[in-house]
C-alpha cells in the first residue's frame, strides 16, 4: 500500500497557519513537500521565540498528536508558498488497518525527527542560558 493514499495534498499560502489554536484538539501532522515553515513558540508577557524553520522532507505537527491532550504553546506559519500532505488521526488509524509495516515505518520516521528537534531545541535551550 502507498502512504500517499492516506494523506491529503494541501498548497498554503505565505502566512497561512497550520495547526489549530490553543484548547484545540491536534488531529494533523503535515510533511512538508516544498516550501518551508517556520514554528514559533508563544512565551506569556513577550514576543513570539522562533523555535526552527523546515523545509522539504520534515514532519510537522503538535505532539498532542501523539501525547493526547498537552496545552499547544507553539504554532507553525508557512513563509513561503508550500505544499504539504496532511496525515489526520483517523487517516493513521486506517493506515495502521491497512498496512501495519507502513504504519511502523511511518511511526519510525516521526520517532526520529522527533528525537532531532528535542536535540535541536535542548541546543537552542542551553545556548540561550549561556
Amino acid at each position: 500500500m502507498d502512504l500517499a493514499a492516506h494523506l491529503e495534498r494541501l498548497e498554503v499560502a505565505p502566512g497561512s497557519r497550520l495547526l489549530a489554536g490553543a484548547g484545540e484538539r491536534a488531529d494533523d501532522v503535515f510533511l512538508v513537500a516544498h516550501g518551508q515553515v517556520t514554528t514559533w513558540l508563544d512565551v506569556p508577557g513577550r514576543s513570539p521565540v522562533r523555535l526552527e524553520t523546515l523545509r522539504g522532507g520534515h514532519l510537522v505537527g503538535d505532539i498532542a498528536f501523539y501525547a493526547g491532550s498537552v496545552p499547544r504553546h507553539a504554532w507553525v506559519v508557512a513563509d513561503e508558498a508550500t505544499t504539504l500532505f496532511r496525515l489526520t488521526r483517523e487517516g493513521l488509524a486506517r493506515l495502521t488497518a491497512a498496512d501495519p509495516g507502513l504504519a511502523a515505518r511511518f511511526h519510525q520516521l516521526a520517532a526520529r525527527q522527533l528525537a532531532e528537534r528535542v536535540t535541536h531545541l535542548t541546543r537552542l535551550v542551553e545556548a540561550l542560558q549561556r
